[in-house]
């Protein structure tokens, strides 16, 4: 059984169980679209109102069906934004592009990229 949780910045939130991959994967792109931005432990829509959360691997619910999705084989170096480092990107660039961002919005703060080594079970995967 698979679980996916919404919730929004207003308070609402709902709980729904799945037997399948699709319906899960239909359910969390109803509420945050095909292409949300990703966290390493949720997914939150572009508009930043909708978080979605989950049982399984959050990229098994956005990977696109026509390409071969979610972490490699064995292992692969991922980067976080810290200090909070609450979401993760696959290059280096992608996070560069979000450290300028994040030391845009708060420069009192000592913003730094961090590069790790994981597995995609790591991840939840």
């Amino acid at each position: 059984m698979i679980t996916v949780r919404y919730s929004s910045i207003d308070g609402y939130s709902e709980k729904r169980k799945f037997k399948t991959l699709a319906g899960a994967r239909a359910y969390a792109q109803k509420w945050v679209g095909k292409n949300p931005e990703m966290g390493s432990t949720y997914a939150v829509s572009s508009d930043g109102i909708g978080k979605i959360t989950a049982t399984v691997a959050l990229w098994s619910l956005f990977e696109d069906d026509e390409k071969p999705g979610g972490p490699p084989e064995g292992e692969f170096k991922i980067y976080t934004v810290e200090p909070y480092g609450t979401k993760y990107f696959t290059t280096r660039e992608e996070a560069e592009a979000d450290l300028k961002a994040m030391r845009e919005c708060a420069p009192e703060i000592s913003w730094g990229i961090q590069e790790h080594t994981v597995t995609k079970e790591d991840l939840g995967g």
